[in-house]
């Protein structure tokens, strides 16, 4: 049972290290990109850092799910629908890049394609509501570190919601397209805001698997 604990407390702490690293490398180069620097980063590179993020994201919902305990069924299912969304995303990345599901066929993108991204979108709505409940859960159910992790997830809900939805429908109306360097401190903004976000609300997410797998030990 020790051994058990200890290994995914590694797989959550090294997930954890992972999301942040490549988040923050995520950041760094979109930062450059907005600002018009060269920045001469392999497209290869670039998908491995994606992959790595899901990994990272995959390993952090699953071992919180498998600390949950029978009686938490609400919390149980949202991380199976956070974990199902990102196996699927990340499986679809490696179709599309390895072209075992082609895109585009004579120019035109592919009605096999067409519906898999939708899918895609689909569940990660689905995945955005799941976080949400899932905060709102442990917010007001629990204490300690599991009430903060529902603080943190509730706020990466509220950023999503702004940076996503509101700030650019906003910026649209109100200055139209004849502005681009409004939409790209927009576009930092967005970023900055969703990298920190994600990065403390998967460090809580960390800690509570430590502080549960210690008091269980």
């Amino acid at each position: 049972m020790k051994k058990r604990h200890n290994r995914k407390k590694r797989m959550a702490q090294y997930a954890m290290y992972a999301y942040c690293f490549f988040a923050i490398l995520s950041l760094v180069n979109t930062v450059c990109r907005s600002l018009g620097a060269a920045v001469n980063i392999p497209s290869i590179l670039l998908t491995i850092k994606q992959w790595v993020l899901m990994l990272a994201t995959i390993a952090l919902w699953g071992t919180f799910r498998l600390i949950q305990p029978r009686n938490e069924k609400l919390l149980r299912r949202c991380c199976e629908v956070m974990v199902f969304y990102y196996v699927f995303s990340f499986v679809l990345s490696i179709c599309f890049k390895f072209n075992l599901i082609p895109m585009t066929q004579d120019g035109l993108i592919t009605r096999t394609a067409t519906i898999l991204t939708w899918t895609e979108s689909s569940i990660g709505l689905l995945s955005v509501i799941a976080s949400l409940i899932a905060g709102c859960h442990l917010g007001r159910k629990h204490t300690g570190s599991m009430h903060q992790l529902g603080t943190a997830l509730i706020l990466v809900f509220i950023v999503w919601l702004i940076c996503v939805n509101i700030l650019p429908t906003t910026i649209f109306y109100l200055l139209g397209i004849s502005h681009p360097t409004a939409f790209t401190c927009v576009n930092m903004f967005s970023a900055f805001s969703n990298t920190l976000v994600y990065i403390y609300a998967y460090y809580r997410m960390y800690r509570t698997i430590n502080n549960w797998l210690r008091f269980k030990k």
